[in-house]
């Protein structure tokens, strides 16, 4: 899928279910994938599996439902 090469994705709520799943499968077609979720070890436990299998990821937590947390 070269169609995902050299993009980038954000995906909310990528610590667990079908956000997971999603940025696993973007990262292994090639996407730079820009994770959040309000659960910190949730994110950093995605973050280390795509970095382990050569994906690249960077992520944070964060509550998209709180309006000023996500303008910053």
């Amino acid at each position: 899928m070269d169609f995902y090469k050299n993009k980038v994705a954000v995906i909310t709520g990528a610590a667990s279910g079908i956000g997971k799943c999603l940025a696993e499968q973007m990262a292994s077609y090639g996407a730079h994938v820009a994770i959040s979720d309000i659960n910190p070890e949730g994110v950093e436990t995605v973050v280390r599996e795509i970095t382990a299998k050569g994906g690249s990821v960077s992520g944070d937590v964060l509550n998209v439902t709180d309006y000023d947390a996500f303008k910053r």
